[in-house]
């Protein structure tokens, strides 16, 4: 079922640099969004109570609070010393379910738990059947998100809460209640919804209401899919770089941009972050010059290209024998939300190749598909690998990746 309602409040649509221009807004927007809560409680009615005497029924345990959950099994985690990594978000999730909740991670890493509750609430929304439903999306940065969603008559109303755990206690951070503008359960097993809650804060900072996206992987995903695309995709991803935005092979590079892709490939290569970064202030440009061991080190590791192709397509100088580079900055930035890769199937080709199809999952867009490409890998010995090619279909040419910001580029002086 989709479902879209137009917003109460009037919203232009964030595109090209106006998108881009909107990232301090939503760098401050958090912080005023911050509630003690989403007034308007119903009166209840009490009838007066009979006289006759009624035996009641056995009391049923309460299921602990969702914060109460978190805190124990994050104190646990913490005093193991794992607590920042996806190990640790699945082992919330689990244990998420194991107290009835429905659970996932914000970044659909890991399969849903108790699946089956959110299937049934979509069913009673196609009905129109009143039905409640209480989500958890777990975060990998000490928090989690909880969604309670009611549903009647074909309408839907979402309670958002985000608690955070600080100094061994849950706390909640902020709560918002908006109706659903958009909800949809996608082809591709993702239940998305969009809504716009409303406070003062916001609307002093942006005139506007605040629009939350929301994209929960429900149906599972195949587990060789997510080993693959957590080794071969997320090392690279959609973010400051264009290795899988555009067609490309070990024939022909195309307009692959190498520096960004120095910078994507340089922690894994080297077990360090980068030392080429930004100067300082604004008004400075950072220049280095890179040896040609150093870069092409990196480069190599995961691409199969020779020196000359290499250089032809960067800025090199023979006499020095380095790269000049140059990293990005202000002006080249990237709109700070943007779609992650999932690899929803593969094949091995008949050359040892393993051909990788791939959605780009877009919450910001409303979308577990924005567009899909096909990636070719080359497994190398020691469990190594190598990017061979990446194709995009022909209706990409289309899609406005507006996100994207290309890199600078600069004239050898």
């Amino acid at each position: 079922m989709l479902l879209r309602r137009k917003s109460r409040f009037w919203r232009t649509g964030l595109n090209g640099i106006n998108k881009k221009i909107s990232v301090a807004v939503l760098i401050l927007a958090p912080f005023a969004f911050i509630l003690n809560g989403c007034g308007g409680h119903a009166q209840m009615d009490r009838a007066a109570a009979e006289v006759e005497t009624v035996t009641p029924e056995p009391e049923r345990p309460e299921p602990k609070h969702a914060g109460e959950v978190f805190e124990n099994i994050h104190n646990a985690l913490v005093r193991t010393g794992r607590a920042d990594n996806l190990e640790t978000v699945q082992k919330i999730v689990h244990e998420f379910g194991k107290h009835g909740y429905a659970a996932v991670d914000d970044k659909n890493r890991t399969d849903m738990v108790n699946a089956d509750q959110v299937m049934k609430f979509c069913q009673a929304v196609n009905a129109g059947n009143p039905a409640e439903l209480t989500m958890i999306a777990v975060t990998d940065t000490d928090g989690f998100h909880q969604y309670d969603i009611v549903t009647e008559n074909g309408d839907i109303d979402i309670t958002s809460r985000y608690y955070e755990y600080n100094n061994g206690q849950v706390e909640n951070r902020s709560i918002v209640c908006y109706p659903a503008d958009v909800w949809e359960f996608t082809e591709e097993g993702y239940l998305i919804f969009e809504g716009s809650g409303y406070s003062d804060e916001q609307y002093a900072l942006t005139f506007s209401e605040l629009s939350e996206h929301t994209a929960l992987r429900v149906k599972p995903l195949d587990r060789q899919c997510r080993e693959w695309n957590h080794k071969y995709l997320q090392l690279v991803g959609y973010e400051r770089n264009n290795l899988f935005l555009l067609d490309w092979n070990e024939n022909d590079f195309g307009d692959l941009d190498f520096y960004d892709l120095f910078d994507a490939f340089y922690e894994s290569v080297k077990k360090r972050p980068t030392p080429y970064t930004m100067a300082e202030h604004i008004d400075e440009d950072a220049v280095y010059q890179i040896p040609e061991e150093e870069f092409e080190s990196v480069i190599m590791t995961y691409l199969d290209i020779d020196s000359r192709t290499l250089r032809s397509k960067t800025v090199y100088d023979s006499k020095s024998r380095t790269y000049e580079y140059r990293p990005r900055g202000f002006y080249d930035a990237e709109y700070p939300d943007i779609p992650y890769p999932e690899v929803v199937s593969c094949r091995e080709n008949a050359d040892g190749t393993i051909e990788l199809f791939v959605n780009a999952v877009y919450p910001n867009e409303n979308t577990s598909k924005l567009f899909s490409h096909r990636v070719v890998i080359r497994l190398m010995e020691g469990g190594g690998f190598q990017y061979v090619s990446n194709q995009m279909p022909d209706s990409a040419e289309d899609e406005d990746l507006w996100w994207h910001t290309e890199r600078c580029r600069y004239e050898l002086k």
